[in-house]
């Protein structure tokens, strides 16, 4: 028993005792890091329920009709307005309508 108080009181044992606490601290803190990392399979949950909160046109009481005769409009002002050119790929009349199409649910 007079050995080990002699080792727990030891500075090599409380020395030791400090560096676990930290690789222990460290540890968690890794993980925690780990979980919050910003990388697609932990933000797109995220954003995949922003996007179903988000209202639809049906939600604001906009006739279905209605939209759909005007999505070929909207395609061609969307195409006017230029914003299609910020995009890497190339956008056409087509592809905006049927983006415009599967808005209304």
């Amino acid at each position: 028993m007079n050995k080990i108080m002699k080792i727990v009181r030891s500075k090599y044992f409380i020395t030791l005792i400090c560096i676990l606490l930290i690789v222990i601290v460290w540890e968690v803190c890794a993980g925690v890091v780990e979980q919050t990392k910003r990388t697609p399979e932990n933000i797109l949950p995220h954003l995949s329920g922003i996007a179903h909160s988000v209202p639809t046109p049906a939600a604001y009481g906009i006739d279905k009709q209605a939209f759909f005769a005007d999505v070929p409009k909207m395609a061609a002002d969307a195409l006017a307005s230029g914003s299609p050119a910020n995009t890497r790929r190339t956008v056409t009349v087509q592809d905006m309508e049927t983006i415009y199409c599967s808005l209304y649910v």
